[in-house]
Parts: structure tokens; C-alpha cells; sequence
């Protein structure tokens, strides 16, 4: 009787510690997920501006006959260093 007690509670102790673990694996998941968004919050356009693909210069009109390829730069104010972002433009 002795050892059936002794198999019961060992299955109860690594049913309780598999469980501890996956608990443990959501909340980090959801911590780790909550620091990136609170990064990315905080990321902000400093200075943006279009110029030609050939030089650095601001553009203020851009004409559609010279058929020129357009870079758009853009400095990120608050961006986390060492992190990559995905960037889009809208």
C-alpha cells in the first residue's frame, strides 16, 4: 500500500512541476512581448526628408518626367540600439 502511495505522489509531484514550467513559459512569453511593444512605442521620427537616390539634397518639388529614383531617409528618435525593426512606409 506503502508504494502504490509513493508512485501516486511522485506522478502528483512532476505533474505539478510540468505545470509550474508551463506557466513560468507563458508568463515570459508575455513579459518579453509587453518590453518589445513598450520599445517600439517610444520610437519616434526625428528628421525625415525625400531626396534623389544620387545625392543627399532636400527636394521641394519633384518632377515626374525626370523619372528619378526617390529615397525616402528618415532619423528614428528612441530607437532601441542592437534591436532590428520592420519599417513601412503608409
Amino acid at each position: 500500500m506503502g508504494f502504490l502511495y509513493l508512485i501516486t505522489s511522485g506522478s502528483a509531484v512532476i505533474g505539478l512541476g510540468v505545470a509550474t514550467a508551463v506557466i513560468i513559459a507563458i508568463e515570459l512569453t508575455v513579459f518579453f512581448n509587453q518590453q518589445k511593444s513598450s520599445l517600439l512605442a517610444n520610437v519616434s521620427t526625428q528628421q525625415d526628408k525625400i531626396t534623389l537616390k544620387s545625392n543627399n539634397e532636400i527636394l521641394e518639388n519633384i518632377s515626374r518626367q525626370a523619372n528619378s529614383e526617390l529615397v525616402y531617409r528618415v532619423t528614428l528618435k528612441n530607437a532601441p540600439i542592437g534591436k532590428k525593426l520592420n519599417l513601412s512606409c503608409n
